[in-house]
């Protein structure tokens, strides 16, 4: 019985491997942080973003790492590894997600739909030029994550602070919404930095070192708490519960890294790490 138990569990892992390697995890995550976000607002979002978005974000992380595989062999983490080994079929599904984003931009007028695309799309060209075509020198002088969670975070609040008549409240959110995704980042940096100084892969908390980069994560994550609870605090009703979830989120990567050591295994981090962002969807299905 153990055994058979054993056996299913490292199948269920290996699944989830999958998805993992394909980034699936992280495209959920923004789809789950999407969801409750029209009933918190009381706005609505254009269809078409439901499924633009996801294909969208799967499209970037996929080319953000099927670029790191091209520009550095000496990577060696498990994504990287399985699109390195099936990096024509990725390439392939790149382009068919771009044109499909593409064609979804054609085929639906929504002005807030077609600002919300035009905006991400400049952010994300820029990140690439930023990231992989640039002198190598250059990216010393920009910090890659922080670069992320704010593409991170606008992908999920312009399109509802583009039909927002009181800015205060959509302005909080997004700024929490932003600080737990550059957290998420910080740490995971932290977490990988010597393992991105084998492989030559350049990360900013390498240029400010481990400790005060631990040190910034710290107070990040107590900014994000506290802003958190006073969020909870000053809100009502769906307001409140996503504030009280961004919170539970923070709380979340604290622990995370707190208990690094014992997570190293299979990158049980980042796959928690990306769980996490899975919880704004219980909003919506409680609601």
């Amino acid at each position: 019985m153990f055994e058979k138990t054993h056996a299913n569990v490292n199948k269920l892992l290996q699944y989830y491997q999958i998805i993992s390697n394909l980034s699936l995890d992280v495209v959920l995550g923004v789809y789950c942080g999407l969801l409750p976000l029209p009933l918190c607002f009381g706005v609505p979002i254009p269809l078409a973003w439901y499924v633009a978005l996801p294909a969208g974000t799967w499209a970037i992380y996929l080319a953000d790492h099927w670029l790191d595989m091209r520009q550095n062999a000496a990577l060696n983490q498990p994504r990287h590894v399985f699109i390195k080994q099936y990096q024509t079929e990725i390439a392939v599904l790149i382009l068919l997600l771009v044109g499909f984003c593409a064609y979804t931009l054609v085929s639906f007028l929504h002005l807030t739909f077609w600002i919300t695309a035009m905006v991400l799309a400049s952010c994300s060209l820029l990140y690439f030029v930023l990231s992989h075509l640039l002198v190598r020198s250059f990216q010393y002088y920009y910090n890659k994550e922080l670069v992320v969670a704010c593409i991170y975070a606008t992908a999920l609040y312009l399109p509802i602070g583009l039909q927002q008549n009181q800015w205060l409240p959509w302005v909080a959110y997004f700024a929490l919404q932003l600080l737990l995704a550059y957290v998420n980042l910080l740490m995971v940096s932290i977490i990988e930095m010597p393992a991105d100084y084998r492989s030559k892969q350049f990360s900013w908390v390498q240029l400010i070192g481990a400790k005060r980069a631990t040190r910034f994560f710290h107070v990040l994550t107590i900014v994000a708490l506290v802003s958190a609870v006073a969020l909870a605090a000053t809100n009502s009703f769906a307001l409140q519960q996503l504030a009280l979830v961004y919170g539970v989120m923070a709380l979340l990567h604290w622990i995370v890294f707190r208990y690094q050591h014992a997570l190293q295994a299979n990158e049980s981090y980042r796959k928690l790490c990306e769980l996490i962002f899975w919880l704004p969807a219980i909003i919506w299905l409680l609601a």
